[in-house]
């Protein structure tokens, strides 16, 4: 019979339990005594082995050798399969090492691929952007040329260029035909370029003065642009258009240079003056302008506003003057000393005083101080009124030359405006004639307000000092009075004591605060 561990060792505890239990059921003892301690040797002593218990260490003993012959057998059963498991172990190991290796080249291939098309597309993105960019410098050179070209050589090249600039705006149409088209506009441009080095003649037409549309011959030699008539009438130089304009205006030179012009357009050569400034200077003597020629331009409402502005200088500076003189002779001195003589009770000496300056403060007090013994407040009255009428004289001309001088330039705007509509009904390949009425108008808006704006000037600054001058005899004439009024005798009466000095206003001052 076998048995399992377990129960092996389930009934080798058996012997123990009645051993364990066996002082339990003994009887307990009450008054015998202790026996004696046995010897540690005898306790300890070993039992005789049970027939059971020799049963069991066999049975023991028996599955001890089948479990060491079992673990032998297991033992060579390992070692049997130990060295085909080590090789095919070796050989899986092999095989790994192997896909990890291809898998890695592979992995440096495909970045390698990866790295090829991110240059490829960088290269890309960099031939498109510079595609774009010399797309956008053709365009600004095609927009550059056509600007600088003169009007009356756009006829035969406008449809290539405005193809080129059509080209240059349409996102969808392919990079081959945008290129082509702007190619072909740089092309004309260094034809042109060729052409120009010693001068080119064409065909054309311009507009003359009297606004008519005349066949001819133009004239490029570098900065210049020149036309004649075929028929003679009109020679000179063509400047820049204005904004808007579709044919060349002619503006002839003096007979010299036209006479050169002229002979340029017949026989290819001729005399023209030098210009060292890359035709700055001819465009400022085409520009130049002198007063007179303004004044000319500014139509019939000029006239008026030159005597509006003649009148209101005049008296600006009349008036300027006065104020200068009468500043010179203020005296503030003479007037403290005045009064001071007045407050002594001396009013002989203050008189002298006063009669020995030309101050209008001393002049309003030496008048008052000679008619006391009528009525101080009159006189003092009379001579500050006097004193300022000569301050405020002229106020109400330049006043009015301010007021007068804006409406004559609007006058003229009108004018003007109506002249230009009127030549608008009629003939349109007139442009000059039109602008010249644009030009009548604002000429004569601006002279009228630049009369009423210099001339507003003088004026505040009179009126400024005529309030001053109020100021200053109002000051002295009270502080007299009240000196006067300590001073005053009995038997004065009582209501020319008790006036009081105030100055009304001039009615020339009034039109200042409207400016």
């Amino acid at each position: 019979m076998k048995l399992s561990l377990p129960a092996v060792l389930a009934i080798a505890a058996l012997p123990a339990l009645p051993l364990l239990a066996a002082p339990a059921e003994r009887p307990p003892v009450l008054s015998a005594p202790a026996p004696a301690a046995k010897p540690a040797a005898v306790a300890n002593a070993p039992r005789p082995p049970s027939a059971a218990g020799k049963e069991i260490t066999e049975t023991l003993k028996d599955d001890l050798a089948i479990g060491a012959r079992q673990l032998a057998a297991l033992r060579e059963k390992i070692d049997a399969e130990r060295l085909p498991l080590a090789k095919q172990l070796d050989a899986l190991e092999t095989t790994l090492l192997d896909a990890r290796k291809e898998y890695e080249g592979v992995t440096r291939v495909l970045d390698t691929r990866n790295l090829d098309i991110s240059n490829l597309k960088t290269e890309t993105k960099a031939k498109e952007d510079e595609s774009f960019y010399i797309s956008n410098l053709l365009d600004e050179f095609v927009r550059g040329f056509e600007a600088k070209l003169h009007m009356a050589e756009l006829p035969p090249i406008k449809a290539a260029l405005e193809k080129a600039k059509a080209a240059a705006a349409d996102a969808q149409l392919p990079v081959s035909e945008k290129f082509t088209a702007q190619i072909e506009a740089l092309r004309i441009g260094l034809k042109r370029s060729k052409e120009t080095l010693g001068g080119m003649r064409f065909e054309g037409s311009a507009l003359n003065n009297q606004g008519s549309i005349l066949p001819g011959k133009f004239a490029l030699l570098g900065p210049f642009a020149m036309f004649a008539s075929n028929d003679g009438t009109a020679v000179g130089i063509v400047p820049p258009p204005l904004p808007g304009a579709v044919t060349p205006q002619v503006k002839p030179m003096d007979e010299k240079i036209n006479a050169g012009i002229a002979s340029l357009m017949e026989a290819g050569k001729g005399w023209f003056p030098l210009d060292p400034t890359n035709g700055n200077a001819l465009k400022e003597l085409l520009a130049k302008t002198s007063l007179l020629d303004t004044y000319k331009h500014g139509g019939p409402t000029m006239h008026p506003l030159a005597v509006t502005s003649l009148i209101a200088f005049s008296v600006a500076l009349e008036r300027m003057m006065f104020v200068l003189r009468e500043k010179r002779r203020r005296r503030p001195d003479l007037v403290v000393e005045m009064l001071d003589c007045v407050e002594k009770d001396d009013p002989e000496r203050a008189i002298k005083v006063g009669r020995s300056t030309k101050d209008y403060v001393a002049k309003t007090l030496l008048y008052a101080l000679e008619h006391r013994e009528k009525s101080m407040g009159s006189a003092l009255m009379l001579a500050a009124n006097n004193e300022l009428k000569r301050f405020g004289r002229g106020l109400p001309v330049l006043d009015t030359c301010i007021t007068v001088a804006p409406l004559l330039g609007l006058l003229g705007t009108v004018t003007g405006m109506m002249h230009s509509f009127s030549l608008m009904g009629g003939d349109l390949g007139a442009p000059g004639a039109i602008t010249g009425g644009i030009s009548e108008a604002l000429i004569a808006t601006a002279c009228g307000l630049i009369i009423a704006i210099v001339a507003l000037l003088p004026f505040n600054y009179l009126n400024a000092r005529l309030d001053e001058a109020r100021h200053q005899v109002e000051a002295a004439a009270t502080r007299l009075e009240l000196l006067m009024k300590n001073k005053a005798k009995p038997g004065v009466p009582a209501h020319e004591e008790e006036d009081g000095f105030k100055l009304a206003a001039p009615a020339a001052a009034s039109g200042g605060g409207a400016h």
